[in-house]
């Protein structure tokens, strides 16, 4: 995810506790785009997504999830958010 340095539209603030980064994993800052959607970003850029995507449930996915929502919600998505924590 570039940051804010190479991409001045982006603004960013750190993450809070439950936000997911597009790959599942808890995100570390969130980025804020001009339309005002919030895409989290846990910092791992190099290692493997999750086997199981937490969001729509399939497999790892090489682009972001068309299911993604950076908090995954317990009631919505069940014992899915429960294991990507």
């Amino acid at each position: 995810m570039p940051n804010n340095r190479t991409n001045p539209d982006l603004s960013e603030r750190p993450a809070n506790p439950g936000e997911r980064c597009t790959c599942g994993r808890p995100a570390t800052v969130v980025y804020l785009t001009p339309c005002g959607e919030g895409v989290g970003y846990c910092g791992l850029s190099n290692v493997p997504r999750l086997s199981t995507c937490p969001f729509c449930g399939g497999g790892p996915h090489e682009a972001k999830c068309p299911d993604y929502r950076l908090m995954l919600d317990a009631d919505a998505y069940g014992d899915q958010a429960e294991q990507a924590m």
